[in-house]
């Protein structure tokens, strides 16, 4: 009887830990596999420019905006429209109410920390990447200053009078759990090559 109830406590805890494993490998996937989906939909939109059609699938509430590319890092992601939290399970998402990444003004762009902004940890103060919006417009930018700052007692500072990006995650990066107060800020100013 005692080796019965032992062999039914592994086999649900092994089928536990596959949900968990499951859940975990499933958010991963579906952050891949939307890239992919995402790159013809921005392919489409640098054809027509026309973002009433650029949908990356048909349920979608979001559209590719903009393109980041950390050669260093050998990161190459889409900046997605909004940053709902359905949007932003998917890629990054850019802060409408900033400028367009890449035009004039102080741009911010937030992203998960354990799936598209995990590379975030490795970027060092002096790196340079690039971005191009979707109007084909190009800007190269360099880091100038990473902070920790806690959400609950300090809100997005922006100014507009600098070309700049704020790249925004949560913190820390190997939290067991998400949603915490601290957010890890990469600040970025334009720079001309």
């Amino acid at each position: 009887m005692k080796k019965s109830s032992f062999n039914k406590g592994v086999v649900f805890t092994a089928f536990i830990a596959l949900v968990f494993f499951g859940n975990s490998a499933y958010i991963h996937l579906k952050a891949e596999f939307s890239q992919v989906l995402i790159y013809k939909s921005w392919e489409n939109l640098l054809k027509d420019g026309n973002t009433t059609d650029a949908k990356p699938w048909s349920w979608a509430d979001t559209y590719p905006v903009a393109k980041i590319s950390f050669k260093k890092n050998n990161i190459e992601m889409y900046v997605l429209s909004s940053t709902s939290g359905e949007a932003l399970s998917f890629g990054p998402g850019h802060y409408i109410n900033t400028p367009l990444p890449a035009e004039n003004g102080d741009s911010v762009i937030a992203g998960h920390r354990d799936t598209h902004f995990e590379f975030l940890k490795d970027v060092e103060i002096g790196d340079v990447f690039e971005v191009q919006n979707y109007k084909r417009t190009k800007a190269n930018y360099e880091i100038k200053e990473i902070k920790i700052i806690d959400s609950t007692n300090k809100s997005i500072k922006l100014d507009n009078t600098q070309n700049r990006l704020q790249l925004i995650t949560c913190y820390p990066f190997d939290a067991v759990n998400s949603g915490g107060p601290l957010r890890y800020v990469v600040f970025a100013d334009r720079v001309d090559f």
